[in-house]
């Protein structure tokens, strides 16, 4: 693996750190589903992920 794809994964490893809170509150307390978890993530946070990505 090379320094940039360790970069990569490790900022990747922090953007969902930073969301993980708003993602368990919208899919376990609220009961959401992941689609409109995605879009209320997208739309209200900036993060932007593939449904593979969850």
């Amino acid at each position: 693996m090379s320094l940039d794809d360790m970069s990569a994964r490790s900022r990747l490893a922090r953007e969902w750190e930073a969301h993980r809170d708003i993602i368990t509150r919208l899919y376990l307390d609220e009961n959401r589903n992941l689609e409109e978890v995605r879009t209320i993530l997208a739309l209200e946070h900036g993060f932007k992920a593939t449904q593979r990505m969850y």
